[in-house]
This record gives structure tokens, C-alpha cells and sequence, in this order.
């Protein structure tokens, strides 16, 4: 259920589990230190994602869960200071379908209620290429994703 996401430790674990398993090199998630955040989900993602991380890497902390993974990065996103910008010009038109997707966030992500659904598609798609443009202008590319990169994990 929306608003109902934990942070707790047995979440924390099934997703180093997963860090273990998969071994990716490169994790992504919401940056749990994001000022005034109020959306408990987004807030609880963001400190699972960090948590799982720093257990996964300690081969001491529940080896019963998998041998030890330390991912080269971490890229949050939505951060309040960026410092890395991934260039994303062929992407845009799989972020607005993806966006499109979630109905269920039309009104409180967009502004989309009412007769103004049918107009989602172009709504979405002028918030998106807004979003990415303000993003490339940090690096100077056309168009991009902010994150804050920690490669020190």
C-alpha cells in the first residue's frame, strides 16, 4: 500500500540479500537525506537502499545471507546536491511512458485530475524534457539525470 513502506531491520536484510545475489556495480535510489522530504516511502526507500548497502559489503555481518558485495556506486537521486549528471537524450520517451504508467500519482506528481487526464500524455512529456533540460544544464549537455554519486562505499 502507498505510505506503508518500512525501513526496518527484516526489510533492510531481504534487500542485502539481493545486493549479495545480483552484485551490481552500480545501485540506484532515492536520496534518503533529501531536505523536507515528505513522502514516507520515498524516505524509507532511501534508507533501505543505503543500509543494504553498507551490510552487504561486511562479509562478518550475516554471511547466512551471501558472500559479501561492495558495489562500485551509489547514484541517488531527487538530491539536494548533485555532483554527477548521466546524459539521457535517447531516454525520454521510456521515462514518459514509465511516468504515464503510474495513475495513481497523475494528481499529486502533475497536477493531472479530471477531464485533464486525456491530456496527460503531453503533460508528462513537458515536465519530463523541463526536468531533464534543468538537470543537462548542470553538466552542459542538452539533456540528463542529476544524482549524488558515492563511490566511497
Amino acid at each position: 500500500m502507498d505510505g506503508e513502506l518500512e525501513s526496518g531491520p527484516a526489510h533492510m536484510l531481504e534487500v542485502c540479500r539481493v545486493l549479495r545475489r545480483v552484485r551490481p556495480a552500480v545501485v540506484l535510489g532515492h536520496d534518503p537525506w533529501r531536505r523536507y522530504r515528505i513522502h514516507p516511502d520515498h524516505r524509507h526507500a532511501g534508507w533501505l537502499l543505503v543500509d543494504a548497502v553498507a551490510a552487504a559489503r561486511e562479509q562478518r555481518f550475516r554471511p547466512d545471507l551471501g558472500s559479501a558485495h561492495r558495489p562500485d556506486a551509489l547514484l541517488l537521486w531527487e538530491a539536494d546536491e548533485p555532483n554527477h549528471v548521466e546524459e539521457v537524450g535517447g531516454s525520454v520517451g521510456a521515462k514518459v511512458a514509465a511516468l504515464l504508467a503510474h495513475e495513481s500519482q497523475y494528481r499529486s506528481t502533475f497536477g493531472i485530475e479530471g477531464a485533464d487526464v486525456a491530456r496527460a500524455p503531453e503533460v508528462v512529456r513537458a515536465f519530463v524534457e523541463g526536468q531533464l533540460a534543468d538537470h543537462g544544464r548542470l553538466a552542459g549537455l542538452d539533456r540528463g539525470e542529476a544524482f549524488r554519486l558515492i563511490t566511497a562505499l
